[in-house]
């Protein structure tokens, strides 16, 4: 059996380090009008999906109350 390689470019298992990058990210978009969306298809590609934790971290970065990021979460279909 073949055995999968891993990327060791900038991918990482440790969800603390994702959840860092998310913050990091999230941060440099605070303030601007209309980056929540933009936002949460990033997080959503280093995270791979948006589970409460992904979703608090864009809250707490964008300045915004977890209510308005999870209802946008739940919302849309393609998150």
């Amino acid at each position: 059996m073949e055995q999968a390689t891993k990327c060791t470019c900038c991918c990482s298992d440790d969800p603390g380090e994702l959840l860092g990058r998310i913050a990091r990210l999230a941060a440099e978009y605070k303030g601007r009008e209309g980056s929540l969306i933009q936002v949460l298809h990033l997080a959503q590609g280093i995270y791979g999906y948006l589970p409460l934790e992904v979703q608090k971290v864009v809250a707490d970065g964008l300045d915004l109350p977890l209510s308005e990021v999870s209802g946008v979460v739940s919302f849309y279909s393609f998150f």
